[in-house]
């Protein structure tokens, strides 16, 4: 395996040209994620993350930054910023399966927490442009971080129980035809509720509904 010293990596910028997309990049945009990208990229002046290459051939070869590379090739840039990290081809495919997968998890109370601080600095329609987040699940970060004391403070004075404590993001994989009529169901469900609401309460909801009526027909 070539394990690449630090002071082998280069920042170049490169022609978008010279630059091809890995065969087995399972990462993947849809169109609202796009718009957001490019958004962010056009807020910040053309101003984004080197995209990371390695030598391939008589080109260089993404390892990570496709979708980066699409949106600025939209805007017209010629050439791109580049992080040029040679290596084998083991090495390329555990930086492909890896640079865009390892990462921690949002606490959801702190994520609302950094929400709030935004809106403090910005409208809340051009924020709702630049985050992952829609307006519903915006509006759930929102309400669980006012219904919160002080996570901050618990955070710093027992962090281990702190997170433990916290609730979870969850993530599943649905065909694309299917996101729109889940996000509806879970809508429906949260409509004349009292107290707190959001899609997290309906599934859970949901699913202790279901659990009542295996038992209701055990």
């Amino acid at each position: 395996m070539n394990s690449s010293s630090p002071h082998a990596l280069e920042v170049r910028l490169l022609r978008v040209t010279q630059l091809q997309g890995h065969p087995d990049n399972s990462n993947r945009m849809g169109p609202r994620g796009r718009v957001k990208l490019r958004r962010h990229i056009e807020r910040n002046d053309g101003a984004y993350p080197p995209i990371i290459v390695r030598p391939y051939k008589s080109g260089y070869q993404i390892l990570d930054g496709h979708q980066r590379l699409a949106v600025l090739s939209d805007l017209g840039h010629e050439e791109v910023l580049c992080l040029i990290w040679p290596s084998d081809d083991e090495t390329a495919l555990l930086l492909l399966a890896t640079l865009n997968r390892l990462r921690g998890e949002d606490v959801p109370a702190l994520r609302g927490a950094l929400m709030d601080e935004l809106l403090q600095l910005m409208d809340r329609d051009v924020l709702l442009e630049l985050i992952p987040e829609e307006a519903g699940e915006l509006d759930d970060l929102l309400a669980f971080f006012g219904n919160q004391p002080d996570p901050f403070a618990e955070l710093e004075t027992e962090t281990l129980r702190a997170l433990a404590d916290e609730p979870v993001t969850l993530t599943f994989v649905v065909e694309p035809g299917e996101e729109r009529e889940v996000l509806d169901a879970l809508d429906r469900l949260i409509e004349g509720r009292v107290g707190a609401r959001s899609r997290g309460g309906s599934l859970v909801n949901l699913v202790r509904h279901h659990h009542g009526c295996e038992l209701a027909h055990a």
